[in-house]
């Protein structure tokens, strides 16, 4: 059994997926977890597969990159090995996940049980059995050492993109309206209907971008 999740990273959680579940996006907390785990397995996997076909496209393989290396290597060339073969590890961590998701999807959390975690879990239990089974393949591939760890990823890619889809939507207002200020003292007492509906997307997207930067900065 790995060690107790940390509350906090709870806390983090259950202040994203509850609100989203209440409101009817997800049928359950559990329902949120597996969409997003789901996302960042398929960035992660993504993200492996990019730097692993640029490497091989460099050096055409790992084999006569490690070869030419071998203990000679310079700064650079140990660099690149280091991030090569972390690529090449995850893809396969990734990989592993992806051909057990149809499992994951559909049986119960075996590795769980509430009965060896801290008192305060039981709250949470709906999160926690799906994390443990989630978690399973990455922790037997040796991609993460515990569900916390997970866990900790988990949050911290959702923020990560979550921020990215707000920014992009900012940056789309800025380049059509120069600036937030310029477009808002313009519309100030004669705004149409759609000019409302602009200044509400843009103001969200903005709030958005700042929330996620300070739900990042509570991971770090």
């Amino acid at each position: 059994m790995d060690n107790p999740i940390d509350y906090k990273l709870l806390e983090l959680l259950h202040g994203i997926a509850g609100p989203q579940v209440c409101r009817g996006g997800y049928a359950t907390e559990q329902d949120f977890l597996h969409s997003g785990v789901k996302g960042m397995a398929w960035r992660e996997r993504e993200r492996c597969q990019a730097v692993v076909h640029d490497y091989e496209k460099r050096y055409l393989s790992w084999e006569r990159f490690a070869a030419a290396a071998g203990g000679q290597a310079s700064v650079e060339q140990q660099l690149h090995q280091a991030e090569w073969q972390e690529a090449r590890e995850g893809l396969q961590a990734w990989e592993k996940f992806w051909a057990a998701w149809p499992q994951l999807c559909r049986s119960p959390a075996a590795a769980y049980n509430i009965y060896t975690e801290r008192a305060w879990d039981a709250k949470y239990e709906k999160y926690l059995e799906t994390l443990y089974e989630l978690a399973g393949p990455l922790l037997q591939a040796g991609r993460y050492a515990t569900v916390g760890d997970f866990l900790r990823d988990f949050l911290r890619d959702y923020a990560r993109h979550r921020a990215k889809e707000a920014q992009r939507v900012a940056l789309g207002f800025e380049r059509q309206f120069i600036s937030w200020e310029k477009f808002n003292d313009a519309i100030m007492e004669i705004a149409t209907p759609e000019q409302e509906d602009i200044a509400f997307d843009w103001e969200w997207a903005r709030d958005g971008v700042a929330y996620w930067q300070q739900f990042l900065d509570q991971l770090a």
